[in-house]
């Protein structure tokens, strides 16, 4: 016959403790999770637009031809607006018109350009926006280099600038991630 005493198992006074310490870590937790979770999402928009960068100069290059990059909400023109966010497209320019109006086949433009990417539209929490709000488009000439001015690209969040997170192009068509707190160049978010 078994007695009492002889019997394992946890007192109410035991699980209550471990619940206790189990919410504690827990709601120390949960929030740095929600912070690596909005971290990551906007490492992946400054990537994504890093690599399109990159390929409208591989393409300017490779192609020997003008290229450009440039704001898209419908994904076959040129939005007229520096609101990156909205999506992008990327596409040959022979004619330099800077646009590639409506695409006349599956990728071509208006003037026989190659329409070579289209991206959609960014999460609505993320904002995607060049240091100069006249930043319309990244123009690579076939030599690869960014015509017009160097410009740093800012994503932001709700979290606003202390959380951004940069890219920036040169004149030679050289992208970058921002440095942070010691790189020169300067992150801004929308107010």
């Amino acid at each position: 016959m078994t007695r009492i005493s002889d019997q394992q198992g946890v007192t109410l006074i035991e699980v209550m403790t471990a619940l206790v310490v189990l919410a504690i870590l827990l709601s120390t937790a949960v929030p740095a999770l929600g912070r690596l979770r909005a971290d990551n999402q906007l490492v992946a928009v400054l990537n994504l637009f890093s690599g399109s960068m990159q390929l409208a100069r591989s393409q300017a290059v490779t192609r020997s031809v003008r290229t450009v990059l440039c704001p898209s909400d419908n994904g076959s023109a040129c939005a007229d607006v520096p609101y990156w966010e909205l999506g992008w497209i990327g596409f040959e320019d022979p004619s330099g018109s800077g646009d590639c109006g409506a695409p006349l086949g599956a990728d071509r433009c208006d003037d026989g350009g190659r329409l070579f990417l289209v991206q959609s539209a960014l999460d609505n929490s993320v904002t995607l926006r060049a240091n100069s709000h006249l930043r319309k488009a990244v123009v690579f000439d076939p030599q690869g280099f960014a015509r017009g001015a160097a410009a740093t690209f800012t994503v932001c969040d709700n979290r606003g600038i202390d959380a951004a997170r940069g890219v920036v192009i040169s004149m030679t068509g050289r992208v970058r991630p921002h440095g942070g707190k010691s790189d020169t160049a300067v992150l801004r978010c929308p107010d």
